[in-house]
């Protein structure tokens, strides 16, 4: 019964060691990896006041993949993010992108702030501005 306890404990500290050797190498990739930025804004003008904004912009971004975060509505804004997963996180293609979203007063123009990091391809120009032109291309759709 000893001797099992003993192998068992010798097994899970060989188990935690990889682990723990996996995981920094990949943060260590991740934060020594070839990272890029992309921001921007984005405006686009409606051709009429869009109706129920917040509730549709919700739902195009969430559409899309984002998490809503927040709302000021007394400026007609509304945040969204991106984050990656734990297991894009261990791979290396960490990003972050977040979205702010604004009504302004004239009530037709929709101005985006689109903010993205990371590592890798995972959120350069390119694949930042193809998000943008899906996003307007979404409100256009929904208003237009």
């Amino acid at each position: 019964m000893k001797l099992l306890n003993i192998k068992r404990m010798a097994a899970l500290s060989a188990l935690m060691i990889v682990t723990t050797g996996t995981l920094s190498g990949c943060a260590i990739g991740s934060l020594s990896g070839n990272s890029s930025q992309f921001n921007t804004v984005e405006t686009l003008t409606l051709s009429k006041r869009p109706d129920n904004f917040f509730d549709g912009m919700v739902a195009i971004g969430k559409a899309q993949g984002y998490q809503y975060t927040g709302r000021d509505a007394s400026i007609n804004q509304i945040n969204f993010t991106d984050q990656p997963n734990f297991g894009q996180t261990i791979i290396g293609t960490s990003f972050s992108i977040n979205i702010i979203v604004t009504l302004k007063p004239d009530g037709r123009t929709v101005e985006m702030r689109f903010f993205g990091a990371g590592t890798g391809s995972s959120s350069d120009a390119e694949r930042s501005t193809l998000r943008i032109e899906k996003l307007k291309s979404a409100i256009r759709d929904r208003w237009q």
